[in-house]
């Protein structure tokens, strides 16, 4: 490899995003409610605990500086769906501590994403797509993460599951992943299917059978008497 092949390789992997500078945050999540219909999606997040950290104002976790994206994962079947909340679409408040994101044309626009807000303590999202298909017969359990530049909030709902079903999907109360990329949760759904046997009998029809019998008639003639000269008498 000569040199400037060698300086163009250092500087795109000095261009890359850190991994070990990324901050990933492991929280319980208090509430998820996805539905999907012919006609419209939604999705629902809440998140609630003092793991949850407000990004720093100014900083690399800025997302009015970095913008943020929302990430829908099923561990299952490894389909996943990731939503850009553009930097533009964020204020900070006063304080510096709270930051929300308003796109009131999803899921048109710049994203898909309605609302959201995080700060200290709380993570809360809205959006007009569930971002992955809800068409099986159930999911288990769902994985959302929040990356705010090298922030990255996560929950996975798979704990307290009270619908799960084609179209429908909504958990609560779930215990804190052990890392944002462990494998699938743990869910407390249990779905019973209903097994029906059908037993199939081939009916054998019985013809009946009619014998019809027809009156034989039978009709006595006299024989004539053959005199001796061979002339018939009569």
């Amino acid at each position: 490899m000569n040199n400037v092949a060698l300086t163009m390789l250092v500087a795109v992997v000095a261009s890359l995003p850190s991994i070990a500078s990324a901050e990933d945050v492991s929280s319980p999540g208090r509430k998820l409610s996805m539905k999907s219909t012919d006609s419209s999606q939604a999705l629902a997040l809440t998140a609630s605990d003092a793991a949850v950290p407000a990004p720093a104002r100014g900083g690399d976790e800025d997302p009015t500086l970095t913008g943020a994206s929302l990430t829908v994962r099923n561990p299952q079947t490894g389909e996943s769906s990731t939503f850009i909340l553009p930097a533009a679409l964020w204020s900070a408040s006063s304080t510096g501590d709270s930051y929300k994101f308003k796109n009131p044309q999803a899921p048109a626009g710049a994203s898909p994403v309605r609302a959201a807000r995080i700060k200290a303590g709380s993570l809360k999202v809205k959006a007009r797509s569930t971002g992955i298909t809800l068409d099986e017969a159930s999911q288990g359990s769902v994985a959302l993460s929040l990356a705010s530049g090298t922030l990255r909030v996560c929950v996975r709902f798979g704990g307290d599951v009270t619908r799960d079903e084609p179209g429908r999907f909504s958990a609560r109360n779930a215990p804190a992943p052990q890392s944002c990329d462990d494998g699938p949760a743990t869910t407390s759904t249990t779905t019973t299917l209903a097994t029906t046997t059908t037993t199939s009998q081939d009916p054998t029809t019985t013809l009946p059978t009619t014998t019809t019998t027809v009156p034989v008639t039978t009709t006595t003639l006299p024989l004539p008497t053959i005199c001796g000269d061979l002339s018939i008498d009569g």
